[in-house]
């Protein structure tokens, strides 16, 4: 039940059935839906559609149905019309519509006063032809993530986001324009229907009581309906005293009768739940839904009326719609469209159209004491001395009309106020401000200075007969200043000088009353709409912006009126969209009741909503006496309004705060006080709005987005994002029932009490409070001194009232600034972030553009304090706090009925402009005279410990060490000088020891290392709290990369039109790994990608990444195909791959395509060859080539990530044996085998760079998850191929494109997340415990550490190898590529921080984070190759810009490993100058790694991570590894195979390893059938075993024993596949009658193979295991390697089981000088060239292996001759393509 509570005068006030134009059009509704077959006359001209620049154009022509002609009335002298739809930057779109060729110019000129700047439009957008449905899309937006659908007839618009529809326009066909027209002799009503009468009412003149408006330009009127599909709740259109969502006024659930109303109007004592116009008008409606958000901004300011209706969803969703009538009386048809995708987005889209709130100056958030009238300045003097005497601040006290002369405004009463001057300065001396009303109808009196200027200027509006207009007001006579007048403004600006308002001063201000403008004879109490203005216009087209027109000249003068600008306050009445420009505003004069207390929250929400935050209601209500307890509340609650005031009648009692006695006047003491302890808070969150144009109190569901409860809760509301506010709104209660959103906890503001959250819950509100609460993960500053004024505690220190979550994490800002000037605007300001996460509190500056001059704010006040920080919710005690190295005492209690600890620290003397931390487990934040050990050189200085940073000083020695470049940190023992050290090694290659006097130091050093390391959270990396100081010169690092104009200069859609942009992956949901935008063939649907998606790992469908300039021949890229055993195939997925490889296809004369001329189209899989067969044991695997037409399949043989990161650690151990001996270990450096695999990515981008350019062919890459090695392939591929790829900003571009946007894994690969696995302390009283502390920690089954991989860095150093090769080829330097090294793990960047791009954008990296690209480009020489020569790439008869690197000719890069070029690069006795690769056969060289037995026998199906499956249960193509200790596994691998064993030291000259080799690389497709039948696992155990043993366990130096022959290698294998003996025989034949056949048969042929029971005898004691006991690994990964040097544990079987033939192995020095024979010492020179029947291993000849290593080239499903004897010699790598 409502209870209407009125004493508004409705009958002065019209109706729509007294509106002409409001009947004619809802008559004109009421035709349509009472027609079945009606749609709308309105068609677009298909013909005269036009696109540019962002801007649509076509012909709207009027096409009347029977049934909507009788809407029409006759005599129109206009059927045609315009349709533009604006494009803009924004994201908004603008819709116009109105005549072709008017008649009459329709007022057009709103525009220019509430726009704050010229429209730009958008060039992000993409025309789509006209489809078969008659409709014409356009896709736009940054991340082209909307679209406009127009549709041709009938005329329609309806607007999607991510293909969902969220806002149509005509969709009920209500669109109605009346031209201008011939006034004809008025037909005889009574043949007319009522429909009839209605559709015509009013046309040519309307009477409202005694007062004819003469519409001398007839009707002009237009409407058009605007609806919200599936979504109910909409809200804003204020100034109306009703509800927060609005109410239906059409349909069966109608709640009102009558239309919204827009028309600013004198409503004193308004009626509640009406929707009748009140004293505002701003025409911007917000829709919200659990789904979707829209809003659209109706720029209209004539009378304008709203209907809203119910409807059914056309979708057949149970959800509602909202329809939408809006019709308005004259101007144009101008309305904005709003997608968001979320609300907060909308309103800055839309504030960045009509105004972000003005900045406010700081007292103006205080409080404000005002009533009609304080009478005289004794008066004012005794009200300002009783707030002194009851201790209760205030900032303003306010004078109304009387102090006036007769109320002419600019003056002063001097009987009652006779020195206004000196009663300024009385309450400027306690940092107080004065406001006087002035408003805008002026007196009519030619001895009054302001009425003469103005009428000797002709400022006033004028009458319909062109005379100055007259009405009654407060002075009597009146006229109103013409601000349409382009000088008026100005003139009116002036008035406000000192010398013109005399008896003002600066800290006088201004308040602009009844300024609708009311006029108490004026129809509906204002001006008439025939009224003129300056130029003609009608008082009708801008009625309601003529108060926000006022607002804003007052503004200006009170802006000039200073040499030195200052801030305005002026509080207006009357606004318009725009005003929040001007100042604040209130709801008008309402009434002492509880109801319209009640109501005061759902209208200010409204308004905040409308884009006008700063606004208020008068507390206490203006009319009538307020009991003591409502005014009271209405204190507790106003105390939480943006403008707070308490305001009275003349006739009302006085009511200042303390004249009601006990309790109410300390009620309201501690009220007003609560409202200035949180000024702090309040000027943070004004600051926020005046930038991203968000409300300041907001609806619950602004917050809580998704929670649908809270669509339609207005009796509550949150401050900012920290507080919500239910304000007691009944008399007499006790207690309130509260919705607590959320999951979490909210902690109340006065005593800390919890709740948790969602429900609602009944709490109690005492008279002495209402409830609010403090929501948990927000930070709010507070100053706790209780002052007079608000300029009194400007000096005052801060507390912090921290409130974790859940996860211990919260976050809050403080903004400060002098709180007067513009400075502000010059950077002139302090904006801190302050954050919680695991226990630590950092303070960051936001500002990037800070003063430095010694007079700025920031310089002067910069020393503020924090001083009280208070922590709440947290689950654990805190023991201590540290702050910048300094212990402070705290308070700690725990909290029982909250489940709490609260801490609080009471001296913390934090300075508010400066970093800070605060911090429970730092244990020490410095330690002197620490020793650094740094490679031969040693220093004694400091260290530090902060937040992000390890930093040790030394006068000649400064190192700073970032957190997250730490790789490992090792606590040892005490040294024979009792100093105890610590070893850090960081991912940029530094090594130090640090060397503690005490054992209590390094502890602690060590710990807090590893607490500030090992973070559980990317928003505790460095990039979150790093602001750069000073701020960087360039600012556009995050749009650096835009895929749509980077796709555009490669040629899509401009050169080629056989690609297109797919939007598929918008949200994200498609592929959350991929980029949103995916470029593909044209012919392709994004339904048929769908479909392909589930044939791709993680739906990583082959997508295109670069398109060549000279043949538009394309790199592509993917992840592996799911295969699997049973040889899954997708068509969608072959027609992608076929329409990729047509899409530079020639055509015919017949215009068909020419197969072949593109023969060499190539699938490169990066993985070995093995490796990808392996995964099809777990539903992946590589393309079956019978199904893949016009290509061929190779295999680039890059070792995965687990082989890579073994790979740098042994480098690293090399580099360390620098800094121990003084020299490099050669052999150590070489066993790395990190230039192979440098040589192997290079060489696979040297193939593809020749596919592309020269034989103008495609490459689609991929490897498993397509994110490592397929990423290192195509970006080094394009560095080759494209000269822009190689200058500064295109290297940047490239790393955004095929790194950070196509989801590498930042995140992952460089261990960002560190784990304490990381950390080694040593026990000086335990050695066992030291050994297994060395072994957990290296080889532990952690899934992190499993994780990381230098993929990055080594794409890094190809582009070093290449620049290194072609020194003036490249803009950039080698500094460039260290730095971007460096910062890849320093974390202090938001570019490398994330998995993928979804994830980055979750994270809001790009508006929280710097960009790197800003501070490369801010400091862009010292990054620049001053030998650049650009000109090579363009010359004549040169390379045409594509390079092709020589692979033999790499090197270390030395400068990165922090070495010099002679330690890593120069020649020795046993290597090629600079090219160590240029050795004979060795097992290293083939992959087989010097500890090939381990290897093997190590060997695993994995499934474990990114990369599916890395295994290769035969060596090839891998340089495996595990990273053992010291006592390497080469050294037991030799030792087992030497005299210890019994067995023979392979000699110089000894082919019997290759012989091997070869015998086992040509029954490799065997191996597979015997291997992938039923008895998988013990096969391929049995296959380990047999090769570790033929190797190493032989007795004669000629060859294999007959215990393991050549054929016997692989007996076991076929004696457990099949379980046949005749498919056993057919297994063991010699070569030449092996069955042929591809792999890709002889898989589906083993596929169904079943189990046998048979063991081998040579190893009987193999136990049987089934696929599905094999543990899913990754390929030989160290770290979870058995057993280190014990040589006997193989991880073929899932437990571990130890092989028959091994025996303990102990590390002698015989162990030791065996682990040293060379490799030259111990393999021949052998070099064949082996081939299987469908796989083709091909190694070049004279024994020199190239860095390609060992590949295998697939055959194509067609066939094909022979492949040649010898290799192809145009071919860079040792391949044969067949």
């Amino acid at each position: 039940m409502v209870l209407v509570v009125s004493a508004v005068k409705k009958e002065d006030f019209k109706t729509c059935a007294q509106s002409g134009f409001c009947t004619r059009n809802r008559a004109y509704a009421d035709l349509a839906s009472e027609t079945l077959d009606w749609e709308s006359p309105f068609r677009l001209d298909p013909t005269s559609i036009q696109m540019e620049d962002g801007i649509l154009t076509g012909n709207l022509i009027y096409f009347p149905t029977t049934s909507s002609s009788s809407g029409e009335s006759g005599g129109a002298l206009n059927a045609g019309y315009t349709l533009e739809v604006h494009l803009l930057d924004n994201d908004a779109v603008r819709v116009r519509m109105s005549e072709r060729d008017p008649q009459r110019r329709r007022y057009d000129g709103l525009q220019k006063i509430v726009l704050v700047k010229p429209l730009i439009s958008s060039t992000q957008y993409n025309q789509l032809a006209r489809d078969e449905d008659g409709l014409f899309t356009i896709t736009y937006g940054s991340q082209r993530q909307n679209a406009a659908r127009i549709r041709f007839a009938p005329f329609q618009i309806e607007f999607l986001v991510d293909g969902v529809s969220t806002l149509m326009l005509n969709e009920g066909g209500l669109l109605k324009i009346e031209a201008a027209q011939a006034r004809s002799d008025v037909a005889d009503t009574r043949t007319r229907t009522p429909l009839e009468r209605r559709l015509e009412q009013g046309m040519w003149s309307e009477r409202f009581k005694d007062i004819i408006d003469t519409k001398p330009r007839g009707p002009e009127s237009f409407g058009l309906d605007i609806t919200f599909p599936e979504i109910e709740d909409v809200y804003g259109i204020p100034e109306h005293a009703s509800s927060l969502s609005l109410k239906s006024t059409r349909g069966p659930e109608a709640q009102y009768t009558e239309p919204y109303r827009l028309y600013n109007l004198d409503v004193f004592e308004y009626e509640i739940d009406s929707p009748m116009a009140l004293y505002g008008s701003i025409p911007f409606m917000l829709g919200h839904s659990k789904d979707k958000t829209a809003g659209v901004f109706w720029m209209n300011a004539a009378e304008t009326w709203i209907d809203i209706e119910k409807i059914k969803s056309t979708s057949g969703s149970n959800r509602k719609s909202t329809r939408t009538h809006w019709y308005s009386e004259a101007g144009v048809l101008d309305l904005f469209v709003f997608l968001g995708p979320s609300h907060r987005d909308i309103f800055k889209q839309y504030s960045s159209l009509v105004g972000a709130t003005a900045l406010p100056q700081s007292f103006a958030i205080g409080y404000h004491q005002c009533r009609w009238n304080y009478i005289s300045q004794k008066d004012v003097i005794e009200v300002d001395a009783g707030f002194e005497t009851h201790e209760i601040p205030y900032d303003v006290l306010w004078l109304d009309i009387e102090h006036t002369d007769g109320k002419r405004y600019f003056t002063w009463d001097l009987k009652q106020f006779p020195d206004p001057i000196d009663m300024q300065l009385h309450l400027a001396s306690k940092g107080r401000k004065m406001v006087t009303i002035i408003d805008p109808h002026i007196k009519m009196d030619k001895g009054y200075h302001i009425s003469k200027e103005a009428t000797d200027k002709s400022l006033f509006v004028m009458n319909n007969y062109f005379s100055p207009f007259d009405g009654w007001c407060w002075p009597g006579s009146s006229q109103w200043i013409d601000f349409v007048n382009p000088r008026a403004k100005d003139w009116w600006a002036s008035q406000f000088s000192y010398d013109r308002y005399i008896g003002s001063t600066n800290t006088l201000f201004t308040w602009n009353d009844m300024n609708e403008p009311s006029v108490f004879t004026g129809p509906e109490i204002t001006l008439p709409k025939d009224a003129m203005h300056y130029n003609h216009v009608e008082h009708r087209s801008i009625h309601n912006i003529y108060g926000a027109m006022f607002h804003a000249a007052s503004a200006q003068g009170l802006t000039t009126r200073n040499e030195t600008l200052q801030r305005p306050f002026v509080l207006s009445r009357a606004f318009f969209a725009g005003s929040q420009r001007y100042g604040s505003i209130w709801t008008g004069d309402n009434k002492a009741s509880w109801e319209h207390y009640a109501v005061a929250t759902p209208m200010l929400l409204t308004i905040g909503l409308a884009g006008l935050p700063f606004s208020g209601a008068d507390v206490g209500g203006f009319f009538g006496d307020p009991e003591p307890e409502l005014l009271t509340r209405w204190y507790q609650a106003g105390a939480f309004y943006p403008f707070f005031r308490a305001h009275a009648h003349l006739d009302s009692k006085r009511r200042e705060p303390w004249l009601f006695g006990e309790p109410y006047t300390s009620q309201i003491r501690v009220a007003i006080r609560t409202r200035y302890s949180l000024l702090p808070f309040w000027y943070t969150l004004f600051q926020e709005a005046s930038v991203d144009g968000v409300p300041i109190i907001r609806p619950m569901f602004f917050e809580f987005p998704s929670d649908e409860s809270t669509y339609r809760m207005e009796d509550q509301f949150m401050v900012g994002d920290a507080l919500v506010v239910k304000p007691v709104t009944r008399a007499g209660a006790t207690h309130s029932e509260v919705y607590f959103a959320g999951n979490d906890k909210w902690f109340d503001f006065y005593d800390g009490q919890v709740k948790r959250g969602p429900g609602v819950q009944s709490v109690p509100s005492p008279a002495y409070k209402i409830p609010v609460y403090q929501r948990a993960g927000t930070i709010i500053p507070k100053r706790e001194k209780p002052r007079r004024s608000s300029k009194e505690m400007e000096n005052d220190p801060f507390t912090l009232v921290i409130a974790v979550d859940s996860k211990g994490e919260a976050s809050g800002r403080l903004y400060l600034d002098d709180g007067e000037s513009f400075e502000y605007t010059r950077g002139d300001y302090i904006l801190r972030e302050f954050k919680v996460q695991g226990k630590v509190l950092t303070s960051r500056s936001l500002n990037r553009q800070e003063s430095e001059t010694e007079w700025s704010f920031v310089q002067r006040f910069s020393s503020l304090k924090v001083e009280r920080i208070v922590f709440q919710g947290l689950s654990e005690p805190v023991s201590r706090a540290v702050i910048d190295g300094r212990p402070t005492a705290i308070e700690s209690r725990y909290d029982v009925a909250g489940g709490q600890y609260v801490v609080i620290v009471r001296n913390a003397d934090l300075s508010i402009g400066q970093d800070c931390q605060l911090m429970d487990y730092i244990k020490i934040a410095k330690v002197n005279a620490v020793q650094l050990e740094k490679g031969q050189s040693t220093y004694i200085g400091t260290l530090h410990l902060t937040a992000h940073h390890l930093i040790f000083f030394h006068p000649d020695q400064e190192i700073w060490i970032s957190y997250p470049t730490i790789h490992t940190v090792e606590k040892g023992l005490p040294t024979v000088h009792n100093a105890w050290p610590l070893h850090i090694r960081c991912h940029n290659f530094i090594f130090v020891a640090l060397n503690f006097q005490s054992e209590k130091d390094v502890t602690d050093v060590y710990e807090s290392i590893q607490k500030l390391t090992c973070i559980g959270s990317v928003e505790q990396l460095y990039a979150f709290f790093y602001t750069p100081s000073p701020a960087f010169k360039t600012t556009d690092g995050w749009q650096i990369y835009d895929p749509l104009l980077e796709y555009e200069r490669m040629g899509v859609m401009s050169k080629s039109d056989q690609w297109r942009v797919s939007e598929l992956n918008r949200s994200y949901t498609f592929s959350p790994t991929y980029p949103q935008l995916i470029v593909v063939p044209s012919k392709i649907s994004d339904t048929v990608l769908q479909y392909a998606a589930k044939h791709r790992s993680k739906a990583r469908i082959p997508a295109l990444s670069y398109l060549h300039w000279n043949n538009m021949a394309s790199i592509t890229r993917s992840s592996q195909p799911m295969v699997g055993l049973k040889q899954n195939r997708s068509i969608q997925d072959e027609k992608l791959i076929e329409a990729i490889f047509m899409t530079n296809v020639p055509q015919s004369s017949s215009g068909n395509p020419v197969y072949g001329s593109t023969a060499t189209n190539l699938i490169i899989d990066a993985r070995p060859t093995a490796n990808a067969m392996a995964n099809t044991a777990v539903g992946a695997g590589t393309e079956n080539m019978e199904n893949y037409r016009n290509c061929k399949k190779v295999y680039s043989g890059i070792d995965n990530i687990h082989v890579m990161r073994d790979s740098l650690n042994k480098l690293v151990e090399a580099l360390q044996e620098i800094d121990i001996k003084g020299s490099v270990n050669k052999p150590m450096l070489q066993k790395s085998g990190w230039l192979k695999h440098i040589a192997a990515v290079m060489d696979g981008a040297v193939m593809i760079v020749r596919n592309i350019h020269i034989s103008s062919s495609h490459v689609l890459v991929h490897c498993s998850d397509g994110w490592d090695r397929t990423a290192q392939l195509t970006s080094v591929a394009q560095i080759c191929l494209d000269p822009y790829y190689r200058t500064l900003r295109g290297f940047q571009v490239l790393v955004e494109k095929e790194w950070c946007s196509f989801g590498y894994k930042f995140m992952d690969r460089c261990g960002h997340l560190s784990n304490d696995k990381n950390f080694v302390a040593l026990s000086a009283t335990n050695s066992a415990a030291n050994t297994f502390a060395n072994v957990q920690n290296k080889f532990i089954n952690n899934k992190h550490i499993r994780e990381t991989s230098p993929i990055f860095h080594q794409f890094l150093d190809c582009v070093f190898q290449t620049m290194h090769q072609n020194p003036k080829r490249f803009e950039f330097n080698e500094y460039f590529l260290t730095q971007l090294h460096y910062h890849v793990y320093s974390c202090q960047f938001g570019n490398f921080l994330f998995n993928c791009q979804k994830d980055r954008r979750e994270y809001n990296a790009t508006t929280k984070c710097a960009s790197i690209w800003d501070f490369i480009n801010s400091s862009k020489e010292e990054y620049l190759n001053k030998d650049y020569d650009q000109s090579l790439d363009k010359a004549r008869g040169g390379d045409e810009g594509v390079l092709f690197p020589d692979t033999k000719a790499i090197k270390y890069w030395s400068k990165l490993f922090g070495r010099t070029d002679e330690e890593l690069n120069s020649p020795d006795d046993n290597t090629t100058p600079n090219n160590p690769l240029n050795e004979r056969i060795t097992p290293e060289m083939l992959g087989f790694g010097n500890n090939y037995a381990e290897s093997v026998a190590s060997a695993e199906v994995d499934y474990s991570g990114d990369e599916r499956v890395e295994s290769d249960p035969l060596g090839i193509g891998s340089s495996t590894s595990t990273a053992l200790p010291r006592s390497s596994a080469r050294a037991n691998n030799l030792v087992r195979a030497g005299t210890p064993t019994g067995g023979t030291q392979v000699s110089e000259g000894d082919d019997s390893w290759q012989k091997s080799a070869d015998n086992l690389a040509s029954k490799f497709p065997a191996a597979l059938s015997g291997a992938f039948g039923g008895g998988f696992v013990d096969s391929f155990n049995r296959l380990t075993m047999n090769v570790r043993d033929t190797w190493y366990a032989s007795s004669t130096p000629s060859g294999p024993s007959s215990q393991y022959g050549e054929d016997s290698l692989f007996a076991d294998m076929r004696a457990t596949g099949a379980g046949s003996q005749n498919r056993a025989a057919t297994l063991g034949r010699s070569d030449s009658n092996r069955r042929r056949g591809t792999v890709d048969r002889e898989m589906r042929s083993i596929s169904s193979a079943a189990p046998a029971s048979t063991q081998s005898q040579s190893n009987s004691s193999s136990p049987k295991h089934s696929l599905a006991d094999l543990t899913l690994e990754h390929e030989i990964d160290p770290l979870r390697s058995g057993g280190g040097s014990g040589g006997g544990t193989f991880r073929g079987s899932p437990s571990g089981s130890t092989h028959p033939s091994s025996r303990p192995i102990t590390h002698s020095r015989q162990q030791q000088v065996a682990a040293n024979i060379s490799p030259k010492e111990a393999i021949g020179r052998s070099t064949p060239r082996v081939a299987s029947p469908d796989l083709t291993l091909a190694l070049p000849p004279c024994g020199v292996v190239e860095p390609c290593g060992l590949s295998m080239i697939e055959k194509p499903a067609t066939p094909v001759p022979e492949p040649p004897k010898e290799p192809v010699k145009e071919l860079p790598h040792p391949l044969f393509v067949e």
